[in-house]
């Protein structure tokens, strides 16, 4: 499992994560994406507790994903890991409280002084 060279100040986390805002942020390195920070807002939307999904989505990322749908974010990653100034968009189905739901994700990129880079990803229902 890829370690975090990125660690978040106390105070920036704590605001982060009392967002009402649907947000993951992650961490991506070495061709790899890691969930390092989940919002409030996402914990809700997607009706898990915190701890539990980070722990999911970074022992499988694809695991909330349609399996049908997978390839397609698959794609995305790469794309917005090959280009992050671009930062990370895509639509997915995506399993929400025990119901496939159609989520649309819209990230922003920053660079890191060791080249890795962090996505902050807000995230809409849009079914």
């Amino acid at each position: 499992m890829q370690q975090d060279s990125f660690v978040f100040d106390e105070a920036e986390k704590a605001a982060l994560e009392a967002l009402p805002v649907p947000l993951g942020v992650y961490h991506a390195r070495d061709g790899l994406y890691r969930m390092v920070l989940v919002s409030d807002g996402l914990c809700k939307l997607c009706g898990i507790e915190r701890s539990k999904l980070m722990l999911d989505f970074n022992n499988d990322h694809g695991c909330f994903i349609y399996p049908e749908d997978r390839e397609l974010l698959a794609a995305d990653e790469a794309y917005a890991y090959l280009h992050p100034e671009e930062g990370f968009k895509g639509t997915y189905r995506i399993n929400l409280r025990n119901h496939w739901s159609w989520l649309s994700a819209d990230g922003k990129s920053r660079q890191l002084a060791d080249h890795s880079w962090l996505f902050y990803v807000t995230y809409a229902d849009v079914s």
